[in-house]
């Protein structure tokens, strides 16, 4: 009887562990800001999802998914999208866009661009009405 309850909390023990490496694992995965994805952000009833920079073959990508949380047609010329690194340096690119009707949205991708940002953390936007 004393065997199969040892061996039953050993079971126990090892499962427990495995769940706890695999919950620090995921969740660091997450948490790093070298995974590809940037914190989302809310700006006056716009909602910045999933914002992400690419860099492949000598040349980043960024893109976010924009959506109009209002409840009615939000009146917008473009945004800047501000992007920093740990060092300070800051980059801005301008995506043009027309208005957003009420619970729209719209996948923005700025390609080629001529520089590593895979070093850039930090995403910021100013909304240009």
């Amino acid at each position: 009887m004393k065997k199969f309850n040892t061996k039953r909390i050993m079971i126990a023990g090892v499962a427990v562990l495995v769940l706890v490496v695999a919950v620090i694992g995921i969740g660091k995965s997450l948490a790093d800001p070298k995974s590809g994805y940037l914190k989302d952000k809310k700006i006056d009833g716009l909602s910045f999802e999933n914002a992400s920079i690419e860099y492949k073959k000598k040349l980043s990508t960024f893109s976010v998914e924009l959506y109009n949380e209002n409840n009615e047609t939000y009146k917008i010329k473009s945004v800047d999208i501000i992007l920093k690194n740990d060092k300070g340096d800051k980059i801005t690119l301008t995506q043009n866009i027309n208005d957003l009707e009420s619970s729209e949205g719209r996948k923005i991708i700025i390609e080629k661009i001529d520089y590593d940002l895979s070093n850039y953390t930090k995403v910021s936007y100013k909304i240009n009405k």
